[in-house]
């Protein structure tokens, strides 16, 4: 057959194998027939005859052909990537929710391209069970700083994707536990010798994204605990705070009435030359403040030549 010809004799084998049991194996060789079927499946770009290699994996015994634990891997690997290309969401996520993260250990490089989908789909009701799967497979083999560019892109999601603007119902405690856990697993990996704190420039997005994240869901404390977190590292930490979510965080001080949290975001604010420093200023001086409390603003905006002392 001609070179054009020859990827399809595939359909000619699963026409003759369909529905036979070819357990157990009759050389070395049968352990790599699943894998490289699955090779053809993905060049020719077919989901349809990778459902069909499928379907005879799972018939009788043959699922023992897999081969070990590389060949099994690497099996699964290029099935989900031809679905994820080729299928609708949903269909994908159908078939992935049926092997991970127990038969399948997705690879960074899925999961990836997972949340891509996810983030374009606005399929964000998916985030729970995902990001409980990328937790459980160490974020498929992924280095500290993957790891860390990883969580940024599923922060980003919940970000441009919130909770009131989906159909779905509770998503809401979903997104906090999320937000949470990125930030814990920061906080905790702060001085791993993988990726130190002082080297991390995701952590200055993921503290931004996750304070912006919890307080749209009215998580006022968990995003104050992140501003002294990054009051406490900013000699270490690359980057700053991002402002939008510095003034949002004012905002929700101000309803709060917690001057202390307010003068301290003035005070980083202040520190990165930001331009929202007086407008920050001006509401926090819309509180009853004590003669300290004014006397500390004073000074922290005594460079602004447009403040005037209250």
């Amino acid at each position: 057959k001609t070179s054009r010809e020859r990827p399809l004799i595939i359909k000619d084998i699963l026409d003759y194998l369909e529905g036979k049991e070819m357990w157990p194996a009759q050389c070395l060789q049968d352990f790599d027939f699943f894998l490289r079927a699955m090779e053809v499946a993905g060049l020719l770009n077919s989901s349809k005859i990778a459902y069909r290699i499928h379907n005879l994996a799972l018939t009788e015994n043959n699922i023992n052909l897999l081969g070990n634990l590389r060949k099994s891997e690497r099996y699964y690997e290029i099935f989900m990537m031809l679905l994820l290309r080729t299928e609708d969401l949903e269909t994908t996520l159908k078939m992935y929710n049926k092997l991970a993260p127990h038969t399948l250990s997705p690879r960074k490089d899925f999961f990836n391209n997972l949340l891509m989908e996810i983030n374009s789909k606005s399929a964000v009701h998916h985030l729970g069970k995902i990001f409980d799967d990328i937790e459980l497979c160490s974020h498929g083999g992924a280095s500290k700083e993957e790891m860390y560019e990883m969580n940024t892109v599923v922060l980003a999601c919940m970000n441009g994707h919130p909770p009131s603007t989906s159909q779905f119902t509770n998503l809401s405690q979903t997104y906090v536990d999320i937000a949470q856990r990125i930030f814990k697993h920061l906080e905790v990996n702060k001085a791993s010798a993988g990726l130190y704190l002082r080297f991390n420039t995701h952590a200055a997005k993921i503290c931004s994204l996750a304070i912006q994240v919890l307080l749209r869901e009215a998580q006022f404390e968990s995003a104050c605990n992140i501003l002294a977190f990054c009051n406490e590292e900013k000699e270490r930490m690359p980057g700053q705070l991002s402002e939008a979510s510095l003034t949002s965080l004012m905002d929700a001080a101000v309803e709060a009435e917690n001057v202390d949290v307010g003068i301290q975001i003035i005070d980083y604010l202040v520190g990165m030359n930001s331009e929202q420093a007086r407008p920050c200023g001006l509401q926090l001086a819309s509180l009853p403040l004590q003669s300290s409390e004014k006397n500390t603003l004073n000074k922290l905006l005594a460079f602004d030549q447009n403040w005037v002392n209250i």
